[in-house]
């Protein structure tokens, strides 16, 4: 797929990408974004290399991209929970 000058993400993937038109809505997120293992660390409050052993541990959930550690907040949220229950 090829991203050109003034096509907006939603007009892009309603022509290249086939959708059950119930689900899609336009501006609605495919996919929770990832974010980094500085940014993950903040929200566990543990330095960023603990998150990365963690992560290559199997501790909590990560993604290795290229080298670099990527979390989704919701599953870390998810992870806090059930280890600091309320």
């Amino acid at each position: 797929m090829t991203h050109t000058r003034g096509s907006s993400i939603s007009t892009l993937l309603n022509r290249h990408i086939e959708v059950d038109d119930a689900e899609f809505r336009p501006g609605k997120l495919l996919a929770e974004p990832l974010i980094d293992s500085v940014k993950a660390a903040a929200i566990v409050g543990i330095h960023p290399k603990t998150l990365q052993r963690y992560a290559r541990c199997s501790v909590i959930p990560g993604i290795q991209i290229g080298g670099r550690w990527r979390f989704r907040a919701s599953v870390i949220d998810a992870w806090i929970s059930r280890k600091y229950p309320n």
